[in-house]
């Protein structure tokens, strides 16, 4: 009788015991729906010659796996009315509150002159500033 151990040099059982890895792996992707079904279909084609004592044989394995999940994520499209420029930009991929210091910079450039900073009874330790109320701010 025959061997599934030894069928094709040992090739049948490999390809059977990779499949299974296939699986498992494809269980454990969290990008995969956890309980849709796998399955492993093993077919075997048999094709025997005119006088029947010699069989060709084929051995194929087909692993089914789950579907990786898509990914989903929201673009804002904008168009600058002054360049004409359309820009794209993930929408909600940074934390909430946070804002993008690019966002600030303004492209001028302006030249303040340097004073001294006089000390002052306002001053304390660390040069944190006490301010007396909110109109000071």
């Amino acid at each position: 009788m025959i061997n599934l151990e030894t069928l094709c040099n040992g090739e049948a059982k490999e390809k059977i015991e990779s499949g299974f890895m296939e699986i498992f792996k494809n269980i454990q992707d969290p990008n995969t729906p956890a309980t849709t079904m796998r399955s492993l279909t093993v077919k075997v084609t048999f094709k025997p010659g005119k006088n029947r004592s010699h069989v060709s044989t084929q051995i194929q394995v087909i692993p089914k796996l789950a579907s990786v999940l898509p990914s989903e994520t929201d673009i804002i499209v904008e168009k600058d009315f002054r360049t004409g420029e359309v820009n794209a930009n993930e929408y909600g991929n940074q934390l909430p509150g946070q804002v993008k210091l690019g966002d600030l910079e303004s492209k001028e450039t302006s030249v303040t002159e340097e004073t001294e900073v006089k000390e002052s009874e306002e001053v304390t330790d660390n040069n944190i500033r006490k301010f007396k109320n909110l109109k000071d701010l």
